[in-house]
């Protein structure tokens, strides 16, 4: 499982996170899912996890079908998570919105 971690960042009425996945391509398959970790401003502060399995789900199709762009000749794909103040609802996309959004659980931390 491939955990990534971001810290909250807020913009209007809206809190984010967002994770680089780097070179999709070349592990993607290997792996059995990715954990997105959601902390508060402070690294410390956790405030849930996400779990996208790989290979149960569209997961996988959706992280290779996004928008994409190149560094240093690396394959980047954004990955946004956010949630509007006042709304439980978290909501995914990568790449572009256009690319589709997706709700998603977040598991809270204990």
């Amino acid at each position: 499982m491939k955990a990534l971690s971001s810290r909250r960042q807020s913009a209007g009425n809206r809190d984010y996170w967002w994770y680089n996945l780097s070179s999709p391509d070349g592990w993607i398959d290997h792996e059995t899912a990715i954990r997105l970790i959601l902390n508060g401003k402070d690294e410390t502060d956790k405030i849930g996890k996400i779990i996208l399995p790989l290979g149960k789900s569209d997961w996988r199709n959706r992280i290779i079908k996004a928008s994409y762009h190149l560094y240093n000749n690396r394959k980047i794909i954004k990955v946004h998570v956010y949630k509007e103040n006042g709304n439980d609802q978290y909501l995914i996309y990568f790449g572009r919105i256009s690319d589709g959004i997706y709700p998603v659980t977040v598991k809270l931390e204990e």
